[in-house]
Formats: C-alpha cells, sequence, structure tokens
C-alpha cells in the first residue's frame, strides 16, 4: 500500500482515534464532574428540608415551655383561690398559640395529683380545623399514661417527646414538659400534640422536581414518601421500613453529616441519595432522606457522547478526502503530529510541528494553541467548581441560621419590635401583636411611643438617648400601655442593631410582661407583714434583707436600723462565732427546718436582754442567689409554762411513790396484827363450837370471815403497790403460752362451771409475763363468776393494727351497763352486794395498772344479760 494511501488510511483512523479519545476523556471528565455535583446538590436540598422540619420542632419545643411558664404564672391564681379565671386565661392562651400553628391538634394541662385530670384542654381535632376548649366532663386522665408521668419526673426546662401512630391516621408528634410553681413543686405537665403529616408533606413540597422525599421514624417506619411518582417502581407505604426498601442503607448518627452517594433499591435499580439524621426537639431521632434517579445523572453524558461520535465521524470523512490530496507533502510533519495528539490523548505534553510549512504548520499551531487553552480553562473550571461548592454552603449555613433566629423571635412569649432611631416600628412578633393589641400592617407609621404613658415619656426619651450613644438597656422595669388601654409593669431591654457598614440603624425593643410577678411580690410583701411571727430575711452571708412589723416589736429596732446589718446582732454574744460556721453549713446544703428542731435558741433584744425563741428557716432559690426567710417566735410564756408543769409532774411522781410505799408498808404491817386475830378466832370457833349458844357461833363466824376478807383486801392491795415496783423488763412474750398454762390452772375452776373456753390465735408481744398472766387470770376469774344461767362461754383472741396488737376477752355473761366503764377499774369498786359474788373489787384495777405499764390502755363493752368484751392492747414484738 502507497504511503498516501497508509497516510490517508492512517489520518482517518487517527482522527477517529482523536475523537473517540477526546470523547471518552470529556465522558469520564463529564461524569465525574457531573455527579459529585449532583450528589452536593441533593445533600443541600436535604439538609433544606430538614432544617424546615427541625425548626418546626424547636418552635413547638419553644412554644412548650412558653406554654408551661404561662401554666406556673396563672395558675398561681389556683392557690388563691381564683382557679376559674386562671384556667380560663391559661385556655386563652392555649387558643392564641394553637391558632397560629396550623400542624397544632392539641393542647393539654394535665394535673399531677391523684389519677392525673386534664385541668385545660384546647383541641382543634373538629370538623373544618375549628378550635374549641373541652369541657369539663369530655377532658380525659392521663393516670395509666406512663410518658405523662415520665414528664413528670424531667427536670422544668426540659421536654420530653414521643411519636404516636394509628392505623390510617398521620402521625403525631407529642411534646411534654413539667411545671412546676414557685417552690419548685410540680403541680402539672404540658403536653402538645402535633399532626406531623402536613408539616413533613410541606418540607416534602420544599423540594425541587425530579427530587423524593422520605421521612422514617427510629425503627424506620415511613412517615411520609413521595408515593405518587409510579415510575420509582417500589412500594412506598406508610406501614413499610426504608430498610426493606433499601437493603444497603447506611443510616448515620443524629447530628453527624449526612451520607451521601449511590443507594440501589432492593430492585436493584441505582438513586442518588443523602440519608441524614436529626433529633426533633433536640430529643426524637428520625431520619431524612431525599432521592434523584442515576437516569438523570447519565442523560447530560449520553448527549456528550453522540455529539463527539457525530463530531469524530465528520472529522473522519474530512481527513480522507484531505489525505488524498496532501498526503505526500504531510507524511513527515503528520508522523509528529500524530505522535502530539496520541500524548494528548494520555494526558502528556508531545510538542506539535509548528516549524511545518503549509496546512500541516498551521494546524500544528492551532493544536498547540488549542491544547494551553483548553489546559487552562480546565484549570479555571476546577477552580470556579470550589468557589461554586463553597457559595453552596454558606449559603445553606446562613438559611438555617436564618430559620432558625425567624422561629426564636416568632414564637417567643415577650413582645419584641424592632424600631430606627425615631422610634418608628418596623417590625414586630406575634406577642407584640397580642400585647400592644396591633398587627404588622397596623405597626407601619406607630412610634413605641404610642404605648408610653404621658408620665413616663421623659424615662423613654432618656432611654432612647442610651441607644443613639450605641448602649444597651437590660431588664429595665418600667410602665407600657397594651391593647386594652391597661397600664401593665414590664421589664424591657433595648439593643442597638447596626448595618454591615457598623453604622447604627434602630434598636430591638423587647417587653416582657411583669405585671403578675409584681402583683405576687406585692402580695408577698403584705402576707409577710401581716404576719403575726417575725420575719427575717437574709442572704447567703447572713445580711439582712428583710424584717417585718412584728420583729421590730420583738427585737426593739426599727427596720432601718436592722436592714443592711449583719443577723448576728440578733443573737446573744456566746453564740455569735459558732453561727458564721452553722451559718455556712446551712448554705452550702439548704433545707427547709421546721419550727422547734434542734437545741433551745435565744434571741437578743436592742435592750440586751434575751429571750426564748423557736425559729424555722425556709430556703429561697432567687436569681439573684440563696435567701433565707427565717421564722422567730417568742416562746417565753410557753417556757414558763414547761417549767410548771415539769415541777407540777416532778411533784406528782413523788408523791405517787410515797403512796405506793406506804400503801406497801400499811398493808405489811397489818398483816401480823390480822393474823393473830384471824387465828385466835378460829381456835375459839373451834374449841368452844357447840359450847355457847347459836348467837355466840354466829358471831364468831362473822369475825373469821371478816379476818379472811380483810386478809384478802390487804394481800390485794399489796399486789397492786407491786405492779410498779416489783415489775420485771418487758420482753417478747409467747401470749398463747401464757393463756394455755393459765388454762391449766383454772382447769377445776372451769369446770365445775362447765365453761367452754376458745383460744384463737395469740401472738408474741412485748410484756412482763407474770404480770400478763395476772391480767388474763382476772378476766377469765371475773367472767367465770359473772355468768348467767347458761353454760359460760369465753372467746379470747387477738388483733393487729399497726405496731399493736388488741387482745379481746368475749363472754356471754351477765353483762353490765356501760355507764360504769370507769368506776369498774376503780379500787375497790364492786356492782353486786357482797354475799352474791365474792371478790375485792380490786382485780381490774391491777389489770388495768398493768396494762398501762406496758403502755396500752383497757376498757370493756357490755350489753346487760347478753354479756361482756374486755379489751386491751399491747406492742407487737420487735417493735418499738
Amino acid at each position: 500500500m502507497s504511503l498516501s494511501s497508509r497516510l490517508s488510511l492512517a489520518m482517518i483512523l487517527l482522527v477517529l482515534t482523536m475523537a473517540g479519545v477526546v470523547g471518552l476523556i470529556s465522558d469520564i471528565a463529564l461524569r465525574a464532574e457531573i455527579r459529585p455535583r449532583v450528589v452536593k446538590r441533593v445533600e443541600i436540598s436535604l439538609r433544606y428540608a430538614a432544617t424546615r422540619v427541625e425548626a418546626m420542632a424547636s418552635a413547638a419545643r419553644g412554644d412548650v415551655l412558653a406554654m408551661a411558664a404561662h401554666a406556673v404564672d396563672h395558675m398561681a391564681h389556683d392557690r388563691l383561690g381564683d382557679i376559674q379565671s386562671a384556667r380560663s386565661t391559661l385556655t386563652a392562651d392555649f387558643v392564641a398559640n394553637i391558632s397560629n400553628k396550623p400542624g397544632y391538634v392539641d393542647y393539654r394541662l394535665v394535673g399531677a395529683g391523684g389519677e392525673m385530670p386534664e385541668l385545660v384542654h384546647v383541641t382543634r381535632r373538629l370538623e373544618g380545623g375549628a378550635i374549641r376548649a373541652v369541657p369539663d366532663d369530655e377532658r380525659a386522665f392521663h393516670g395509666d399514661d406512663t410518658f405523662v408521668r415520665a414528664a413528670l419526673a424531667l427536670a422544668p426546662g426540659d421536654v420530653g417527646v414521643e411519636l404516636l401512630r394509628s392505623d390510617g391516621e398521620p402521625p403525631v408528634l407529642r411534646l411534654a414538659t413539667p411545671a412546676p410553681d414557685e417552690v419548685g413543686a410540680i403541680f402539672g405537665v404540658v403536653m402538645l400534640d402535633i399532626e406531623l403529616g402536613g408539616v413533613l408533606e410541606s418540607a416534602r413540597r420544599s423540594i425541587g422536581p425530579g427530587y423524593r422525599f422520605l421521612v422514617a421514624d427510629a425503627d424506620g417506619r415511613l412517615l411520609v414518601s413521595s408515593a405518587e411518582d409510579a415510575s420509582l417502581a417500589l412500594d412506598f407505604t406508610a406501614s413499610g421500613r426504608i430498610q426493606d426498601i433499601f437493603p444497603t442503607i447506611a443510616i448515620p448518627d443524629a447530628g453527624a453529616e449526612p451520607a451521601s452517594g449511590m443507594l440501589e433499591d432492593r430492585n436493584g435499580e441505582g438513586h442518588v441519595a443523602s440519608v441524614l439524621s436529626i433529633r426533633l426537639a433536640g430529643v426524637l431521632p428520625i431520619t431524612v432522606v431525599e432521592l434523584l434517579d442515576a437516569d438523570s445523572i447519565s442523560a447530560l453524558p449520553a448527549t456528550a457522547r453522540w455529539s463527539s461520535l457525530v463530531g469524530g465521524l465528520l472529522a473522519a470523512i474530512a481527513a480522507a478526502f484531505l489525505a488524498l490530496v496532501v498526503a505526500r507533502s504531510l507524511s513527515r510533519p503528520l508522523v509528529r503530529m500524530t505522535s502530539a495528539v496520541e500524548a494528548m490523548g494520555r494526558g502528556e505534553r508531545v510538542a506539535a510541528p509548528v516549524e511545518a510549512a503549509g496546512e500541516i504548520g498551521i494546524l500544528a499551531r492551532a493544536f498547540e494553541r488549542m491544547s494551553a487553552d483548553v489546559s487552562e480553562k480546565t484549570a479555571a473550571l476546577g477552580a470556579e467548581v470550589g468557589r461554586h461548592r463553597e457559595t453552596l454552603a454558606r449559603l445553606a449555613e446562613h438559611a438555617t441560621r436564618e430559620t432558625l433566629l425567624a422561629s426564636a423571635v416568632e414564637s417567643s412569649a415577650d413582645a419584641i419590635m424592632l424600631e430606627d432611631l425615631d422610634g418608628r416600628i418596623l417590625s414586630c412578633n406575634r406577642a407584640a401583636e397580642r400585647f400592644y393589641g396591633l398587627t404588622l400592617a397596623d405597626a407601619a407609621g406607630r412610634t413605641s411611643l404610642d404605648f408610653i404613658p404621658e408620665d413616663r415619656r421623659d424615662e423613654a426619651q432618656m432611654l432612647r438617648s442610651q441607644i443613639a450613644a450605641g448602649e444597651s438597656v437590660d431588664q429595665f422595669e418600667t410602665v407600657r400601655i397594651d391593647g386594652e388601654g391597661r397600664r401593665r409593669d414590664v421589664s424591657i431591654t433595648l439593643s442597638p442593631v447596626r448595618a454591615a457598614d457598623g453604622t447604627l440603624i434602630g434598636y430591638s425593643d423587647i417587653a416582657r410582661d411583669v405585671t403578675d410577678r409584681r402583683a405576687e411580690e406585692e402580695r408577698f410583701r403584705l402576707a409577710i407583714e401581716a404576719c403575726p411571727s417575725g420575719m427575717v430575711m437574709t442572704d447567703a452571708i447572713g445580711t439582712i434583707l428583710l424584717v417585718n412589723a412584728e420583729t421590730e416589736r420583738l427585737f426593739g429596732y426599727d427596720r432601718d436600723d436592722l436592714v443592711g446589718r449583719p443577723v448576728d446582732i440578733l443573737l446573744p454574744h456566746a453564740v455569735r462565732g459558732i453561727h458564721v460556721g452553722l451559718r455556712a453549713e446551712f448554705a452550702a446544703g439548704p433545707s427547709r427546718r421546721a419550727m422547734g428542731a434542734g437545741r433551745d435558741l435565744f434571741a437578743l433584744r436592742k435592750d440586751g436582754r434575751s429571750f426564748p425563741v423557736e425559729v424555722g428557716l425556709n430556703p429561697i432559690e432567687t436569681r439573684d442567689g440563696l435567701r433565707i426567710l427565717a421564722v422567730v417566735i417568742d416562746i417565753t410564756s410557753r417556757k414558763e409554762a414547761e417549767a410548771k408543769i415539769a415541777a407540777f409532774t416532778e411533784d406528782l411522781k413523788r408523791s405517787n411513790a410515797e403512796l405506793e410505799q406506804f400503801a406497801y408498808i400499811a398493808a405489811h404491817d397489818l398483816q401480823e396484827p390480822l393474823r393473830m386475830v384471824a387465828s385466835y378466832t378460829e381456835l375459839l370457833g373451834t374449841r368452844y363450837s357447840g359450847q355457847l349458844d347459836e348467837r355466840a357461833d354466829k358471831y364468831i363466824a362473822y369475825a373469821v370471815d371478816g379476818s379472811k376478807r380483810m386478809k384478802r383486801l390487804i394481800n390485794d392491795l399489796l399486789l397492786y403497790s407491786r405492779v410498779g415496783t416489783q415489775g420485771r423488763a418487758l420482753e417478747p412474750v409467747d401470749s398463747r403460752r401464757v393463756v394455755d398454762n393459765l388454762l391449766r390452772l383454772m382447769k377445776v375452776a372451769t369446770a365445775e362451771a362447765g365453761a367452754e373456753i376458745v383460744v384463737g390465735d395469740l401472738p408474741k408481744v412485748m410484756a412482763d409475763e407474770m404480770q400478763l398472766g395476772q391480767v388474763f387470770q382476772n378476766l377469765l376469774g371475773n367472767a367465770l363468776k359473772f355468768r348467767s344461767a347458761a353454760p359460760p362461754r369465753i372467746v379470747i383472741s387477738a388483733e393487729r393494727s399497726g405496731d399493736t396488737w388488741t387482745f379481746s376477752v368475749a363472754d356471754n355473761g351477765i353483762g353490765m351497763d356501760p355507764k360504769y366503764s370507769e368506776r369498774i377499774f376503780q379500787m375497790f369498786q364492786r356492782l353486786h352486794e357482797r354475799g352474791r359474788y365474792d371478790g375485792s373489787g380490786i382485780g381490774l384495777a391491777i389489770a388495768r395498772k398493768i396494762i398501762e405499764r406496758h403502755g396500752g390502755r383497757i376498757w370493756f363493752q357490755s350489753v346487760p344479760g347478753e354479756g361482756s368484751v374486755f379489751q386491751f392492747t399491747l406492742v407487737a414484738a420487735g417493735e418499738t
């Protein structure tokens, strides 16, 4: 084959090769450039949609905390008796908040006590989205709701979140936070329900055409999906799991960067995907996914490949024609040119034959310029792509900050207005509209002076001068006129607003309504002042901050002489040194201390006299630090009365001891002459029986019987006196064993009476075993003695109540009138004539004294003719 032919063929092949290499390089470069940009675009779109969802949850969290603060403020009326007004005001706040947020469907305040009833409930779950306050008889109870009980355990300021799902219903996001009162006690839970369907659907619609948006909960169950696009050919349903659709999906941790790249579904189809995990309200994890079909990326490189193919074919035809004409003259420079082109395809740089004459030289020089131009533009394109990526990142970050800031301002409970340097209102949030009774459209052209009372205009001018000087005003308390024309106490914060170049262009005006707080402070002051006890408030180091009139009267100081001075001036000099350490110990672990707790305390009057006091301490946490409220009561009169009572009690104890000793000695000394009288009288009766007349025998019998009764009385008296003096220490005693032993001793008497005795389960008690036996013996003896015509039936039982046992001895005897409930327990008291029933009348007195020594009590219940039930109490064994 001739050189021309070979050259022509070579040129054709070269052009085709060059076109193919350039097309391939272009295709690879295009794919390499387009795919990361598409992935980044999907990731940016996902971030924007996720930011909207997070902003919604953050705004809802702010609303719940704000409503909890309102609940604390309003429900304070509940403790003052104005509960209906408090609930009505809180209901109005709920209605106002839910009206401005279409996704909010339920607001509740749930009480913390009992079955946890709903105190306030506002709902949007009506036809057409109408809002109403749920009546009392329709409100639910949440005692069995574990989520509500968990919310009660949260710290104030924390928010609990849970996701509610029902078949056929859109998912609901529930937020709850505890509502503490001013002393930190939780009195309820504020709950907000948000229908996520509309919120997540709004986020889905914010993405661009051709994108698909999915939202799943922590378990992977889908909450929102773009199922209406049939081209995806997947079963996206609300009941499906995202892991079932995309088996290889990797879900990042909450707060981590999105996972972006190519993702295959279960049918093997590829998608450009970005996956991000976020936490709603900072608590509930959800996963958001944005998809773009891989075919969308392939469309652009396919078009470029067809363009390259057509261009290559045209170039081959032109090269074949030219090769036939100039084959011979171009053979040598053409080889060099071919080498240069091949080198370019490999990414190398080889010099073309630019010195060649004719068209080859022109082509070589043009090729050199083209090569340099391509290199320069490729470098410029890479730099531009980098700058574009940085710009998109900054825009996304700025949009996120702007959204969060706008949500925070709009959901704030404080009235916020933006004003220029002349006080003209430029913008305001919803709280300002509610407070000042205006709308954003009405605010145009108005100034803040419209809401400032005439007597506060000079003050406002002074504050504006500070702003003009670039200074801020922080929490300045003043007065504003609300939308109803009422004067309201407010705390305002003014902050300068500057342009990007630092020029002062206006200021923000934040007003917080403190009317209720000021009213509470006034009521607190009046309550302190009216208290009949001395009230002294100090800080943590003991500086007096507040006293009431009673304190002035107790200590003899004017309050101006006390406020600002150390509390130690009210203490005796001897204890001031140790009081410093005690005060520091209390401040390190403050807790409420009841009246009279601890040792005896004394206070010092201005005139130097000390007097006994009781002091109750109540720590109060304020934003200015720990405050200690001391309640001081002068107990001088009580101490004097206690001293008199103690002296009287001591005298009474001594007198009782002397009486017991006297009874014992008297009874003991009477025994000897009584034995002599009884012995000789019995001897006289025995020896001279029948030798004297009948009257003499009767007199002797009377003397013998009297001496025996006298002996029994003396023995009973000795027994009574020994109860308190010779009793043994109390110890665990088996009362059943005591009863069983006693029944064996009384077996003959029981058999003679034909009695049935039933003994139930009897416990171990703390007792003197000997004396407990005496009690049972007296009660059983009386039951046998005072029996009726029917055979006696006696039931002994015991029943526990707390740490004591109540014993019962019931009989079916003759009974007695309950009016003798005290008389029968007195010594030598009898309800029947002496000849009918034997005994001294001291047995129940002994039983009562024994039971009282054991720390119990004894009593009876009886119906005449039907029987009696005697009962007494003893401490259970092992109890104190």
